[in-house]
């Protein structure tokens, strides 16, 4: 069926508008995508469609306090935190720009002429209209939505809590893999606990026994290490890696059935025995077979190799090993006899003929026993998988949490097939257009939660935004589907809408500008990538890769094609086959080499002028990353290094855990958590008595302190001339530091520093960890060293302050997080660092930089040893003879070539490996498009490949790139021409040692642009003006309690009197922002404004509440009081306390009110008890207690 066929298949849902569209833009590398992103949202931001289909200006009484907000319809979703804050920046910026347009101090807008013809509109008018939306929004900006798609997902799950039957105190674990190494830990500390009482539970428990013990023979079988019980092993760590990728949206798709398969053990035992059983039986039938014709002693007119097979069937030996020589003699077309047998089959002894058709009717199995023998071997990681997912799904359940990677099940649990379906009812009603950015990196199951939101929004007659680069898409392992931005979304929307209310842009050249690099690097990168993708499809027979980089060709923009040069370098060294007899000598170090060479085209480019912040190294992993930052180094430390000493960033160095300063904090949390004495154990064992001895660990945690310490101490010393030097000790010096005062008995001064500061920090009364972090950078942290670490410090401090907020705030929780998870965290890259750049090709994604380097291009296309573990569906009838009930859905299998041998996985490895194939050459996009003026590449390649690299296809796309080729139909026809060029020209070869050198330049080396750099942020370049009078008229200064609106979509939904929690919630918030009672109606109008209420709704309320607090028996709660607290929270050892009011009034009587709105409950008298016990703990002697009901005027005294 055609795409069209498709799409008529649906019946289409009417739009309200006839120039309803989704548009889909294909942004390629360099293109301006947040540009487009913000010129859409500010579209949206300033004007409105009318009835003729143009657009015009909002009016300005669509402005202001207590209009409907116009950024508050609108949805911006992308894929990072990073991304969002640059959204974000982007958006403002470019709205103060246009809004202050006509200033001579203020940078011109690049969009003001396309919104002035767009509204039809003066420069003036767009200006004011410009500044009214921007003060809106900054008054207003809890509404502006731009956030991850992940948050988006996770404030509706928070939302629907209780319909996904999850705790109202959830935690949300967003390090998956810890609880799935605690849930291994427990899977196999299981196997040594008592045998269980319940029989089904002894079943499952013997059968992981046997299945551990069979996985571990199979290991040492093989002549590995087989210490999977011990969690510091790489076998468990693996286990555990593998496990935690198993769990992607390939599982979660099939979840429901997997899981089902999983509740019974009994189905895996079966179908593990019935592979057991149909290949013992093969086996048998082969060997009874074998020996029946062997026993008619057929050698005269059968077939040599035949007869082989025979006799070792017939010996018993296992066909496993020999299973090549049995397909080769049923698969092949030789006969088996020889002789006159072979020239006339009919003058066979039918004896002998039957019993060897019946042999090779028994061979005949092989391919299938072979299938079941290939199953087994690898059913360890199901098994595995299976008793670990139940593990983890008890782990969510007893610690109240959900996985991260959860979100997008669990909410697909509450979809259907409507187009607005129940859980986006409320969100519906307020955001009227969504901006999906990177839509290349979406999943199908995020698409699937949100594909109803687009939807509703076309069949309301609103437009929305999907952007993104198919070439870009390198996150695959994160579940992403580029196939959705290709085509599915488009086929899909055009069927339910027509083809009209879907518009594509990117494809075609005209709509493809490169914005950022120089025209050589554009240039090239259009003819490479072109014969790349030509190439690679050639590999699979395929055109996937031809149909991603169908908008491949871009223009290069005016100001760039003439005024910056840019320059290519890409240096490959080919290997011939290798030669077994050549002395080590003469077979170069290629790391070494391509090292060399990356240093010195450093040198080069520093030589010409080039800022080290202007380079950046990428590479595709961290050790990669380690060789390079060593080499730099070196290189620095040697004397004819002629550039001084020159910072390297990495994405390593930003780790929170790297600076000391954090990890000295760190320690002294563990020693304030750790026992100085414990009991001895071996004594106590010995005599009964009890013991206290040194607790090893306190000592050595005390020793780290005692050496982190001594890092920071500054000595004088004399030279020799006699001149002082102050110097910081060296780590060796500190460490005999730290070491040398810990052998007397008698604590020496670092060690009396430590002991008081331990001493004041337990004595001192600290409400949270936060607070106690604090105390501890005060009171033991050096302030040269914290200000040196402030970055580090401060995230570190974040990091408390979040886990304080999301989880169980104690010091052992934290500690543990830490050491798995926090540690690792990294800052962001400060801004105006002069450094080189060393970071992972995927990091630099969205970024630039003036030259680029890239070593160590020669990885596999299909890196099978490296991509682990993937489910694969059984297709129905793969295991004849065993009961279908038996088989499970999906089966984990390592993803090698040998799946490619069995019929049932063979078309899904096919696909694996095209896949593979296609994001391997999207990373190499992703890398050569980075620079700005230079990219050099560093490449190898062998005679001997064991599966086709980059490097190998680079150099095919180099030599083949012809003007020839550029000729050829389809390569560079018509506009295509104009944008690129033959690179075969380019490229030399000379022979080295071991093979050849192979050479391409385009273009001259160049030098940086003399307009000395870019600014250092997105406002670098703004100056401060001041807002005209008028506009921010009817806005407030207010608290930011007062001000905020929360980002959880319950709190954000229209304010609702039927509801009677949120009712009641409202009137508290209301209650608590009122001192006294003059208070009232501001108190009333900020809430009312927060829960979006219309102005008869807020009136009515007010009445009802001015109308309680006219109670006399009420008045002096909020009149003539000498001190007052309202939702003022007090840490206790039971928790924190928050009661609605405390009133000190004249006579000395303190009371406490606590307002309620709903039925009278026996709880309310203990809550409020416990506030007034509270309050007689901190030495108040005449404390009184009420339960207050305003809206039924009945007031209730509690007894203390």
């Amino acid at each position: 069926m055609s795409a069209r066929q498709r799409r008529a298949s649906y019946a289409p849902t009417s739009l309200k508008k006839p120039y309803t569209v989704l548009q889909i833009h294909k942004a390629s590398a360099g293109s301006g995508k947040t540009f487009t992103l913000a010129r859409e949202y500010i579209r949206l931001l300033l004007g409105r469609k009318d009835a003729s289909g143009g657009f015009r200006l909002r009016s300005p009484k669509e402005y202001g306090f207590g209009q409907p907000k116009a950024h508050g319809a609108i949805l911006a979703v992308t894929f990072t935190n990073k991304a969002t804050e640059e959204m974000t920046q982007r958006i403002v910026k470019e709205l103060y720009l246009l809004a202050h347009q006509d200033s001579p101090q203020a940078p011109k807008s690049a969009h003001a002429e396309y919104f002035t013809d767009l509204f039809g509109c003066s420069r003036q008018a767009l200006a004011a209209a410009s500044l009214r939306a921007l003060a809106d929004l900054l008054f207003n900006f809890s509404w502006f939505n731009v956030s991850t798609i992940d948050s988006f997902f996770q404030n509706i799950v928070r939302v629907f809590a209780r319909d996904l039957d999850l705790p109202d105190n959830y935690t949300l674990e967003i390090d998956q893999r810890y609880p799935v190494m605690e849930s291994v830990r427990t899977m196999l500390d299981s196997i040594n606990l008592p045998r269980p009482s319940d029989p089904h539970e002894g079943r499952r428990r013997a059968f992981l026994f046997r299945s551990l013990s069979d996985y571990m023979k199979h290991l040492m079988s093989q002549g590995k290490a087989a210490h999977l019980m011990s969690q510091s092993s790489n076998l468990n760590r693996e286990l555990v890696d593998t496990i935690n990728n198993l769990i992607n949206e390939d599982y979660k798709q099939r979840r429901t059935e997997m899981d089902a398969y999983f509740s019974d053990p009994e189905r895996l035992q079966g179908f593990f025995d019935a592979l057991s059983a149909q290949i013992e039986e093969a086996y048998c039938r082969m060997a009874e077979a074998s020996r029946a014709v062997l026993s008619l002693q057929p050698e005269k007119n059968v077939q040599a190799n035949l007869l082989k097979v025979l006799a070792r069937l017939a010996s018993g030996e296992r066909p496993e090993k020999f299973t090549d020589a049995i397909m080769a003699v049923v698969g092949g077309d030789k006969s088996p006899y020889k002789g006159a047998w072979a020239k006339d089959p009919s003058k066979a002894d039918p004896v002998v003929a039957r019993a060897l058709d019946e042999a090779l009717a028994a061979m005949a199995a092989m391919p299938q026993v072979r299938l079941c023998s290939f199953v087994r071997s690898r059913f360890y990681p199901m098994v595995l998988f299976s008793y670990a997912a139940t593990e983890l799904e008890k782990y969510c359940r007893d610690n109240e949490s959900f996985l991260l990677g959860d979100t997008n099940d669990l909410l697909t649990e509450l979809i259907d097939e409507a187009d607005a379906p129940f859980i986006y009812e409320r969100t519906g009603a307020l955001i009227s257009h969504f901006l999906i950015d990177e839509f290349q990196d979406t999943s199908k199951m995020q698409w699937q939660n949100f594909a109803p939101l687009v939807r509703e929004s076309l069949a309301r007659g609103e437009s929305d935004l999907i952007i993104g680069d198919e070439k870009q898409s390198i996150y695959r392992f994160r579940n992403a589907d580029s196939e959705l931005l290709g085509h599915r979304v488009e086929e899909e929307m055009a069927a339910r809408f027509g083809d009209d209310a879907v518009g594509v842009r990117g494809v075609a050249i005209e709509e493809n500008t490169n914005w950022r690099s120089a025209r050589e690097i554009v240039l090239f990168n259009n003819t490479l990538f072109r014969a790349m993708a030509q190439i690679v499809d050639s590999l699979s027979q395929g055109d996937a890769v031809a149909r991603a980089y169908r908008g491949l060709v871009q223009q290069v923009a005016a100001k760039n094609y003439e005024s910056l040069p840019g320059y290519v370098e890409i240096v490959m060294h080919h290997t011939a086959k290798a030669d077994k007899d050549a002395p080590a000598e003469d077979v170069p170090d290629s790391d070494r080499r391509t090292l060399g060479e990356l240093t010195a085209a450093i040198e080069s480019q520093l030589r010409r002028g080039y800022r080290p912040s202007d380079i950046a190294v990428l590479v595709r992993d961290h050790i990669s990353g380690q060789k390079v930052i060593d080499c730099l180094l070196g290189r620095m430390a040697q004397p004819d290094w002629e550039f001084g000493q020159i910072r390297i960033m990495s994405s390593d160095a930003l780790e929170v855990g790297s600076s000391p300063t954090v990890m000295m904090i760190v320690n002294m949390l563990h020693l304030l958590s750790t026992p100085e004495m414990i009991t001895d154990l071996r004594h106590f064992a010995r005599s009964g008595e009890t013991r206290m001895i040194p607790n090893p660990e306190f000592l050595r945690r005390r020793l780290i302190h005692r050496f982190q310490l001594c890092l920071y101490r500054k000595e004088e010393r004399i030279l020799p001339d006699g001149s002082v030097e102050t110097v910081t000790l060296t780590p060796s010096e500190a460490l005999a530091r730290a070491l040398d005062g810990m052998e007397d008995d008698r604590p020496d001064e670092l060690q009396r520093q430590i002991d008081e500061s331990l001493a004041s920090l337990a004595t001192q009364s600290c409400p949270n960890l936060y607070e106690l972090v604090e105390s501890i950078i005060q009171k033991t942290v050096p302030p040269e060293q914290a200000a040196a670490d402030i970055a580090f410090v401060t995230a570190f401090q974040d990091q408390v302050l979040d886990f304080t907020e999301c989880a169980q705030a104690d010091m052992a929780s934290f500690l543990r997080w830490f050491g798995r998870k926090g540690r690792t965290e990294k800052l962001a890259a400060p801004d105006g660092l002069d450094a080189i750049t060393v970071t992972t090709i995927h990091q630099s994604k969205g970024l630039e930089y003036n030259c680029v380097h890239l070593p160590f291009f020669s990885r596999a296309l299909v890196r099978t040893a490296a991509t682990g573990t993937s489910w694969y569906d059984v297709p129905p009838g793969s295991f004849p003879g065993i009961d279908p009930a038996l088989v499970p859905p999906m089966l984990p299998l390592e993803n090698f070539s040998t799946l490619a041998a069995y019929p049932p996985f063979a078309p899904a490895y096919d696909r694996y490996c095209e896949e593979q194939r296609l994001d391997s050459l999207n990373v190499a996009y992703v890398a050569f498009t980075r620079p700005v003026r230079e990219l050099n590449v560093y490449a190898t390649a062998k005679d001997d490949e064991k599966s086709v690299s980059l490097g190998t296809v680079l150099r095919r796309a180099l030599e083949e790139a012809t003007d020839q080729w550029l000729a050829d139909e389809g390569n560079a026809s018509g506009e295509m021409s104009r944008w690129m060029r033959p690179l075969a020209p380019g490229v030399t070869v000379e022979p080295e040692a071991g093979g050849e050198c192979l050479r391409f330049t385009m273009g001259s080396p160049t030098a940086p642009v003399a307009s000395g750099g870019k600014e250092t942020g997105p406002w670098a370049d703004l100056p401060e003006l001041p807002l005209p009078p008028g506009v921010l008229a009817g806005y407030n200064v207010y608290t930011r309690k007062e001000i905020a609106i929360s980002d959880s979509l319950d709190e954000i939904q229209r304010y609702s009197i039927s509801d009677e929690r949120r009712y009641g919630l409202f009137l508290h918030d209301v209650l608590g922002g009122v001192a006294r009672i003059a208070d009232l109606p501001q108190a009333m109008r900020r809430a009312a404004y927060r829960a979006r209420l219309t102005p008869e709704e807020e009136r009515h309320q007010l009445r009802l509440l001015e109308k309680a607090l006219d109670d006399p028996r009420v008045r002096p709660w909020f009149e003539g009081y000498t001190r007052v607290v309202t939702e003022r929270p007090s840490t206790t050892a039971d928790g924190v306390r928050r009661p609605d009011r405390i009133v000190w009034l004249p006579s000395g009587e303190v009371c406490v009110i606590d307002y309620k709105f709903g039925a009278e409950k026996k709880s309310y008298y203990r809550q409020v008890g416990r506030y007034m016990q509270l309050l007689a703990d901190m030495g108040h002697t005449k404390v009184s207690g009420y339960i207050w009901y305003p809206l039924q005027g009945v007031i209730r005294s509690v007894k203390p």
